[in-house]
Order: structure tokens, then sequence, then C-alpha cells
């Protein structure tokens, strides 16, 4: 399935356009989206608690529920958080493309 890039209107091929979609469904905030509320994640939650091992478990459940739930191509590796020098949460994604079988990663999802 191809796609269409949301900011340069280019064809994506099918991991790009799965890439693009998780960073749309994790940088949403559920209950933003017109007609269909229940879409997004829960990360901005998270946004200026600190990053102790319970609420990192629960940005990673946070992320794993909503790709699980919006992203039927993939199925997920590993979700790993992190916060930048500027204090941002950082989130990168491994997963495997269900189509064709293989690994890919999406590096940098900034909350």
């Amino acid at each position: 399935m191809h796609g269409v890039d949301r900011y340069s209107g280019r064809v994506l091929d099918d991991v790009e356009h799965v890439k693009q979609s998780i960073k749309d469904i994790l940088t949403t905030p559920i209950g933003t989206r017109v007609q269909l509320r229940a879409y997004g994640s829960r990360l901005f939650e998270y946004i200026d608690k600190p990053m102790n091992n319970e609420n990192v478990i629960q940005i990673i459940l946070a992320s794993a529920e909503a790709i699980d739930t919006w992203e039927p191509r993939v199925k997920l590796t590993r979700v790993l958080p992190t916060v930048s020098d500027s204090g941002r949460l950082n989130i990168d994604v491994e997963f495997t493309y269900q189509p064709n079988g293989k690994p890919a990663q999406l590096r940098g999802v900034m909350l």
C-alpha cells in the first residue's frame, strides 16, 4: 500500500507510509481527531512527568497500545523512550512490516 507524504505530497513506499502513520498515531492526543475521537495515544499524559521506572513502563505501554490499535500493518518489536538534552521525550520504535515480514525502525518521534 502506497501513501502520500503529508507535508510534500510525494508518494511514499509501504514502509515509509507506515512510519508516517506511526508518528501520526503517537503524536496525536486521544480525543483531538474530529470524527475519530478514540484515535491517537495517551503519551501526552506523561509530558512533564519524571522519567522514573513506572512512567517509562507506562510510556512503553501507551505507545504499544496505540500502535497495536491503529496500525495493523506492523507487529511491534520494541519501544524505547528516551529524553533529549533539552528535556523532550523521544520514542524509537522497532517493528516487523507484516506484508513482507521485514524488520524496520522509526527513530526519534519527539513529543
